[in-house]
């Protein structure tokens, strides 16, 4: 079996701390979202989302969190089906893409809720993929988790087509350590007081 082309393509630590990856939720109130990016240690990163904001305002957002994160030594990614918009992005994550990569924005990561998706991660090109909801979330009550064997599944499955998996989903930096995950995603682990407002569920990543 090929090396998994990853390895030299993305700037994964390989190291016993999982990179932690924060993914924004415009749920989460502005004041605690700045906090939690200010709060990251440096090296992690930021999967920016804000979906349902205004494109002047989502913009607005962005670059604030964006001067934040290059203080802190912190990456900062785009989410969406436009990322040609934020060329100062350090990547792409590339929500329910199913069509061809665009232009000159290789993407950096894609979202895998079932083994079927890993295949059209692969054709999109992606480097990256989180597999979700691994556990239980509160932020989506009414999505069964995919346990920690189903995941270890997908996540073999995702390393032999060349992607690196990262679990998602009621995650944090214990769990992602025993599951031997190189880094996972979250919203709520990051944040020191959850805003009541994520009680309502939205589509999943």
């Amino acid at each position: 079996m090929s090396k998994p082309r990853y390895s030299g393509a993305m700037p994964i630590r390989q190291a016993s701390s999982p990179l932690p990856v924060f993914f924004t939720d415009e749920r989460v109130e502005e004041k605690a979202l700045l906090r939690t990016v200010h709060r990251l240690p440096k090296g992690a990163w930021v999967l920016f989302r804000h979906y349902g904001m205004k494109k002047r305002e989502r913009r607005a957002l962005f670059a604030r969190l964006r001067k934040i994160a290059r203080r802190r030594g912190v990456r900062i990614v785009i989410a969406g089906p436009e990322p040609r918009r934020f060329a100062d992005a350090d990547g792409w994550h590339l929500s329910g893409w199913r069509g061809p990569t665009p232009r000159r924005a290789a993407p950096f990561s894609v979202s895998a809720h079932q083994m079927a998706d890993l295949n059209a991660a692969k054709r999109s090109g992606a480097a990256m993929v989180f597999i979700s909801p691994v556990c239980a979330t509160r932020s989506h009550k009414d999505v069964r988790g995919l346990g920690p064997i189903a995941y270890q599944r997908m996540a073999k499955r995702a390393e032999a087509l060349g992607m690196l998996p990262l679990p998602l989903g009621g995650m944090n930096a214990a769990q992602a350590r025993m599951m031997k995950a190189a880094g996972y995603g979250a919203i709520d682990s990051f944040i020191e007081k959850p805003s009541r407002r994520l009680a309502h569920p939205r589509p999943l990543p």
